[in-house]
């Protein structure tokens, strides 16, 4: 009977054991994760270059149209496509024997018209000699003269067909008036042309210099006009203009603005400028669409990185940590992008403030965060264009 007492005595040793070893170990406790680490930096303030940018389209600086100005077969193209042409350079023949046969048609008409008249004034000297003996009448006299001045018409207009003769016949000679580079021949030799209008033959594109087309509004129209007095009293000095094609970055090419409408268009609102580009190389061609910049003057202004400020149903925001390292959401006022990729703020911040640059999806709204002081954040110098143009005054 003592036996069994044993093994339960035992078992229970062993249960207590068990349960004094539980009774020791560390419960499991909640320890809150660290605050997220976020890049900040405080807005920059210098001096930028106010410019702002317009959609514009190419034009060539010159362009004309070759046309047939008379009825003829095209006898010959004198030139290569896309080559450029100069001044006087002949381009295309037109069968030109018709032309040929009415100008000796003409020259024997001056000269059928030339012995008619020369007729009429003998005839006339003579009647008028008669006359003073008496022998002719007044009537008759008359009658000379009427001749006379009837010939001379003739032979007036006389002249004036073989002078239109000889210059349809040099009509047949189509040559370029500017210097430029021609398009491809509209029209094959043997084709007949200038009839029942004129024909076009080619075009020729001067792009020794390039226009600039873009518009403005009544908003930049009077900003423009009320910093640059001096260009309604006539003066006219040279402004810098840049442009931007369709895959280049910044504005790598520098022109200057040439003229703009003297109205604004009551349907649109707007203004209609241009700028004129260099092309020394060739780069530019009518037609192109870019982007152009307009510097107007040096304004001082706040700036913060592009990737700081974000969108939501609400506007524009930044996330701004203060003094207790909460973020906060500010709505902001932004102007134009600049090239080093910053931002104009025009309301919202103050150059105190820590704007969180770097680790945006990390500081929500509400949250404690741990602020590090960014050092990618520093603008770099201003462009060269900013030195073109003077300082904003107040």
């Amino acid at each position: 009977m003592s036996r069994p007492l044993r093994v339960v005595g035992a078992g229970s040793w062993l249960l207590a054991v068990v349960l004094t070893s539980g009774c020791d170990r560390p419960s499991n406790t909640y320890a809150p994760p660290p605050p997220a680490e976020v890049e900040v930096a405080a807005p920059v303030e210098r001096e930028v270059l106010d410019a702002p940018v317009f959609t514009a389209i190419t034009d060539v600086f010159e362009k004309v149209e070759l046309r047939a100005r008379v009825k003829g077969f095209l006898e010959k193209v004198h030139y290569t496509p896309d080559e450029v042409v100069e001044p006087g350079q002949v381009l295309f023949t037109i069968d030109p024997r018709t032309f040929q046969a009415q100008v000796a048609s003409a020259t024997a008409a001056v000269a059928s018209a030339e012995a008619a008249f020369e007729l009429a004034r003998v005839n006339l000297d003579k009647v008028r000699q008669l006359e003073e003996r008496s022998a002719a009448t007044d009537l008759e006299v008359r009658e000379r003269e009427a001749a006379y001045n009837a010939t001379q018409a003739e032979l007036d207009a006389s002249k004036a067909r073989l002078d239109a003769a000889k210059l349809d016949l040099e009509f047949t000679t189509v040559t370029a008036p500017i210097r430029g580079r021609i398009s491809r021949n509209l029209v094959d030799p043997g084709a007949l042309v200038g009839a029942p209008d004129p024909t076009l033959l080619a075009s020729i594109y001067n792009d020794d210099q390039i226009y600039a087309y873009f518009t403005a509004n009544e908003r930049e129209l009077l900003e423009f006009r009320r910093r640059h007095p001096e260009r309604r009293n006539g003066d006219r000095p040279e402004m810098p203009v840049f442009l931007a094609l369709a895959d280049e970055q910044g504005f790598p090419h520098e022109g200057r603005f040439d003229s703009g409408e003297p109205v604004v268009d009551p349907a649109t609102g707007t203004v209609r400028l241009r700028a004129v580009f260099d092309n020394p190389t060739g780069l530019l061609a009518g037609g192109l669409f870019g982007r152009v910049k307009v510097p107007l003057a040096k304004v001082s202004a706040l700036l913060v990185p592009e990737v700081a400020v974000g969108t939501d149903q609400g506007g524009r925001f930044v996330l701004v940590v203060n003094d207790k390292n909460v973020v906060e959401r500010r709505g902001v006022k932004v102007g134009p992008v600049e090239e080093d990729g910053t931002i104009r703020v025009l309301e919202g911040v103050g150059p105190g403030d820590r704007i969180v640059v770097n680790g945006v999806l990390r500081a929500r709204p509400g949250a404690t965060v741990k602020p590090v002081a960014s050092t990618t954040a520093a603008s770099p110098e201003a462009k060269k264009a900013a030195e073109a143009v003077p300082t904003a005054t107040p």
